[in-house]
């Protein structure tokens, strides 16, 4: 707020020294908004591990709202935490082998972080979203072995989990609203999905097999369209509470 009120006071100075009363307050407010926007996403920054950081969270600790995080192809040995940023954490950005994807114990999100994390391979402790009351997160494009994705609310700005591949873990949505869980794969799982009791999440094109159960709803939440069920025990467990 600082910055801007600066700004403002030097353009109008300028203006006056300049043309005195020629320039109209529209040009003067779209210039203001173009010395914004050029000084916001100047200040942007990628942060490099581990050419730059040696670990994925001094990298997140140093990173400031609007920060991206790559992180190359390595086996990381950390349990990332995330509270209160907005940063995007990539690995892997598309495509690729799992082996090229940088492993990790997993991320936990929340007091109102948003952002991206994409490209991991996730190998112990998974996703964990809590307590994120006012953020909005994006997981996509990750592998999991053994581990899943949580979301517990309460949480009503609508996180997305998109694209991701689990062996073996489980998607959990418990006092969340406005969510979507689009095109993952689940295998191997006890339970595929999780939707708690309220959860209103579109559920759509995830493709569930072999799980002892596909899809587990308390009281018939969630909006599932176009799922694809092959080879679970059973596909679909409603549970009234």
């Amino acid at each position: 707020m600082v910055y801007l009120r600066e700004t403002v006071l030097i353009i109008w100075k300028v203006k006056y020294l300049v043309l005195g009363d020629k320039m109209k307050p529209s040009i003067v407010f779209f210039i203001i908004f173009l010395v914004l926007l050029l000084a916001s996403t100047a200040s942007a920054a990628t942060l490099k591990v581990p050419t730059q950081y040696k670990t994925i969270q001094t990298a997140v600790n140093a990173a400031h709202d609007g920060d991206t995080i790559q992180v190359s192809k390595g086996v990381y040995k950390e349990a990332v935490l995330i509270e209160n940023k907005n940063i995007n954490v990539y690995g892997m950005i598309k495509g690729g082998k799992l082996k090229d994807y940088p492993s990790v114990r997993g991320f936990e999100l929340r007091s109102n972080s948003e952002g991206i994390i994409n490209g991991f391979s996730v190998l112990k402790n998974g996703v964990d979203i809590h307590d994120n009351y006012n953020g909005k997160v994006t997981v996509r494009n990750n592998y999991f072995s053994k581990c899943g994705i949580s979301i517990a609310g309460p949480s009503y700005t609508g996180h997305i989990i998109q694209n991701n591949k689990l062996s073996g873990g489980t998607i959990s949505l418990f006092d969340t609203m406005n969510d979507q869980v689009l095109g993952n794969i689940i295998t191997k799982s006890k339970i595929g999905i999780t939707l708690g009791d309220g959860v209103n999440a579109k559920v759509a094109k995830n493709t569930l097999s072999y799980n002892k159960i596909g899809i587990r709803r308390v009281q018939e939440s969630g909006q599932l369209v176009k799922n694809v069920m092959k080879n679970n025990k059973v596909d679909i467990k409603n549970v009234n509470m």
